[in-house]
């Protein structure tokens, strides 16, 4: 077996550079087979294969090269072919391009000899599907093991198939070095300030040894200091805008992968006898590149399950009243800071009953519990362990190996879920946090342990008293927004003991898809971006728990599976997911909610302490782009913001909240020193200002008054 001896480098730029041509040539390859020979699509299969050809020849892969030419050779046949004669054509370039695409997974352990003439003898059927078990991994579209409807197998892992790269290639954005660069820069000029700052402490320091003047050293020294929170509050917001930048470094999109399964879907469903139109979309969305190649294999799997057992034969269609071609949707979206996938298509749907049986048969599920179960609790089913079956056609053959399509998208902090009609179609649902490095926790207090849960799971954070709490079957819940929650006491149900009593409790409102529950907290701590860390004993020992992260000085904080819970406080109790309140009239205690946008950070501490003071629940933006961020995460019941600020002003952010649907009411209260633009924030639609020369408690509360936020007797005085 011949290795190959070249550079490692050069090698893995061209094996990254091949996978992406032979993707954009399989594409516009379907796009002939579809459509007709278009000089368009030919124009482009030649520009891609003669590029690859050179490319090869050049780190001496001559037997690449050669089939490259082949490739060629066959297209010029298929430009000048009758129409009857394309079909066999095209399935001929597939089996070449499928062969080339084998040979490069191999390097550099084996240099393979292609052998077009023998490839090309005939069509491409099932040795040649089953031959290529690691083709759409390496971008040639190929299904893998889709010779038998029988079974299925788990989804490969990440690595199957094709070889480890010794160097990882990654193609950086410009637009984001440039960014970074930019940023940069900010970094020494900060240093610069702040050593200045420090000058004038040691200065202070020195006169106050000569002569000690408290009144004036308390003056100079409050002064340094309101300096030194200006100047601090400018670096927090360069420096996260620095790490937000560098994470996105490793986002790819899914373009990368979903340009590869046109192809797989065309080849089962010509090894199934299917007639299937597949549609992808949102494929500029982006996703970490380390979630992207895992990602890629549970696709595979759940496409494979679509085509082979969910779309029924086109005669079946036909009986059932369909068109006899069906049709699968691959939809990529973002969703904060979660990039959903959706997998669907219109065909047989799951049958209810027959999950039940098996899940009866498999031990799985209790005899007398069955009839009891609903929908989606019965549909969850196929992903437990010991679901899977062999048997051939079982309930549309679905459940097959998603056990581990489930347990492979968990160790990726993502979730997985699926909805089905009977008859009319199954869509299965996966998402997974944007950036795997660095993503949003929020920690909080457990009695004395702190504990984190991935801020995407969290829907609001409320302050509710005692006397809110009520109990529905036996279960306490609270009323927000007009639906009964169930509440939990996270520090009791974990085994540590209940909260102490108070009169307030802080509460966490988290879901995951359709279900959602109340966790009591002692304390939220703070909202901070960090890794977070795999740790295999702590998840085995307790499976609430994904992994930790590290605070200061290096302790580590557990972080909450939030799915993970919702799978266990369903076995212990039902009623875990939202339904509306049956008491009418049930007054809603919910705490009001504001959204403090100001750039300085002792204005903004001043502010926060004055609306906790007055019950509120505060949230703090240092500029209008983070504000919208929050806006997009969570319902507030108005926003204070100043006019200037950096990255986006005031004026900017209320356009922007009054162009959003579902914003344009919003109160939007503006506090500022600058008074002279007071027509035009009456047209955007502001009502209230506080003047800052002029600022007290009282106007504060009379501008929240004239806004509706909070009763009192003393008018709008704050208003215009």
């Amino acid at each position: 077996m011949k290795k190959f001896e070249g550079d490692p480098d050069i090698l893995a730029l061209f094996t990254n550079t091949a996978r992406a041509q032979l993707t954009k040539v399989n594409n516009a390859l379907l796009a002939v087979e579809k459509k007709g020979v278009k000089a368009e699509s030919l124009k482009l299969i030649r520009g891609e294969i003669h590029t690859l050809k050179g490319d090869s020849r050049m780190i001496g892969l001559e037997s690449v090269s050669g089939a490259a030419h082949a490739v060629e050779d066959l297209i010029t046949e298929l430009e000048k072919a009758a129409k009857g004669e394309r079909g066999k054509l095209v399935r001929r370039i597939f089996s070449l391009l499928d062969a080339i695409g084998a040979a490069i997974e191999r390097l550099p352990e084996e240099v393979v000899e292609i052998d077009p003439a023998e490839i090309t003898a005939g069509n491409a059927g099932k040795a040649e599907i089953d031959s290529t078990a690691a083709g759409a991994s390496a971008g040639s579209g190929s299904s893998a093991h889709i010779g038998s409807s029988a079974e299925t197998e788990p989804p490969p892992s990440p690595t199957q198939g094709r070889r480890e790269d010794k160097t990882e290639i990654i193609t950086l954005n410009v637009k984001r070095i440039e960014d970074l660069i930019q940023k940069s820069s900010a970094f020494p000029q900060y240093f610069n300030k702040f050593n200045y700052i420090f000058g004038q402490l040691e200065n202070l320091r020195n006169e106050m040894e000569a002569d000690p003047r408290p009144a004036e050293n308390a003056k100079q020294l409050a002064s340094i200091v309101s300096q030194f929170s200006h100047e601090l509050s400018f670096y927090d917001l360069g420096s996260r805008q620095f790490q937000s930048e560098i994470t996105k470094l490793k986002l790819v999109p899914l373009a990368t992968v979903f340009d590869q399964f046109p192809r797989l879907v065309r080849d089962i469903a010509e090894h199934t006898g299917k007639a299937v139109a597949f549609t992808v979309k949102g494929k500029d969305s982006e996703l970490d590149k380390t979630i992207v190649e895992r990602l890629k294999t549970v696709l595979i799997h759940l496409l494979r399950n679509a085509v082979d057992h969910g779309i029924e034969s086109p005669a079946a269609r036909e009986k059932a009243g369909k068109p006899k071609e069906g049709r699968i949707v691959l939809h990529a979206s973002n969703r904060g800071d979660m990039v959903e996938v959706e997998i669907g298509d219109d065909g047989a749907g799951l049958d209810l009953d027959r999950i039940r049986e098996t899940a009866i048969e498999r031990g799985i599920l209790a005899r007398e519990d069955a009839g009891a179960l609903g929908a989606d609790d019965t549909m969850a089913l196929i992903f437990a362990p010991g679901f899977s079956t062999k048997e051939v056609g079982s309930f549309s053959g679905r459940g097959v190996g998603l056990d581990v399509v489930a347990r492979t998208v968990k160790e990726m902090n993502g979730q997985v879920s699926v909805k089905s009609t009977r008859g009319r179609g199954t869509t299965f649902t996966v998402s997974f946090p944007l950036i795997s490095s660095f993503i949003p926790i929020t920690v909080f207090l457990l009695g004395e342990r702190l504990f984190g849960i991935p801020s995407a799971y969290i829907k609001s954070v409320l302050r509710v008293r005692e006397s809110d709490r009520r109990d529905v079957a036996d279960r306490p819940v609270i009323t927000v927004e007009g639906e009964d929650i169930a509440l939990i006491d996270l520090n009791s149900w974990l085994g540590f003991g209940e909260e102490p009593a108070d009169a307030n409790k802080n509460v966490i409102i988290v879901s995951s898809r359709d279900e959602i529950s109340a966790c009591v907290v002692r304390d939220i701590i703070y909202e901070k971006k960090m890794i977070i860390r795999k740790t295999d004993w702590l998840v085995r020992a307790c499976p609430v728990v994904m992994g930790a992260v590290l605070s200061g000085r290096e302790r580590a904080i557990p972080i909450l599976n939030v799915p993970e819970i919702f799978n266990k406080l369903k076995e212990t109790m039902r009623g875990v997911v939202r339904k509306k309140a049956r008491a009418p009239g049930v007054r809603d205690f919910r705490q009001k909610n504001i959204l403090l946008v100001e750039d300085s950070a002792v204005s903004r501490t001043r502010q926060r302490d004055i609306l906790e003071g007055q019950s509120f629940n505060v949230f703090e933006a240092a500029h209008g782009k983070d504000a919208l961020a929050l806006l997009e995460k969570q319902s507030f019941d108005v926003v204070i913001t100043d006019i200037e600020m950096p990255v986006m002003n005031g004026p900017e952010l209320i356009r922007r909240i009054r162009a959003t649907e579902g914003l344009e009411r919003l109160p939007v209260i503006v506090m500022s020193s600058y008074n002279d633009n007071l027509a035009s924030l009456k047209d955007l639609g502001i009502n209230t200002f506080v003047d800052k020369t002029k600022f007290s408690v009282k106007r504060l509360i009379e501008a929240l008054a004239g806004e509706g936020i909070i009763k009192s007797g003393s008018g709008s005085g704050g208003r215009w």
